[in-house]
């Protein structure tokens, strides 16, 4: 398990930068006009592949927290009723599957044009729903 959060850990940097240079990469296409996008759609895979990676490690470590919550007698009124848990059995976790789906959905949107406005607001909603509930005390320890 502890190697899990590990991996969870260190992926979670480079899924940002990803995410970070993805929309870097957006912005510059679309504000020069350029029609080159076998870069992009290589980095939007790669981006897709490692959010991908990311929400299934965290969905098999939460599997095991929530179990063995549920066995030491924490019911879903108690985690509700503490912010800590709340936060990482329901908060963290839905806005990391909001933000996977966000850019899944611009990553299929790519596939089919080039980067539009709406690729890329579908990426920065991304963005933001993943930093929105980023455990930020716990990514730099």
């Amino acid at each position: 398990m502890y190697d899990l959060l590990k991996v969870h850990h260190y992926l979670a940097f480079l899924t940002l930068i990803l995410l970070v240079t993805i929309l870097i990469y957006a912005v510059y296409v679309r504000l020069s006009g350029s029609s080159s996008l076998q870069l992009g759609k290589g980095l939007s895979t790669v981006t897709i592949s490692s959010l991908h990676t990311q929400a299934l490690l965290g969905f098999v470590m939460m599997d095991t927290y929530v179990s063995s919550l549920y066995e030491s007698g924490v019911l879903l009124s108690g985690i509700m009723k503490d912010a800590e848990l709340r936060y990482r059995v329901l908060e963290h976790p839905f806005m990391m599957a909001l933000a996977v789906t966000l850019a899944t959905l611009a990553h299929v949107k790519l596939k089919k044009e080039v980067f539009s406005p709406k690729v890329i607001t579908l990426f920065v909603l991304a963005l933001i729903a993943l930093l929105s509930r980023l455990p930020f005390d716990m990514l730099f320890s």
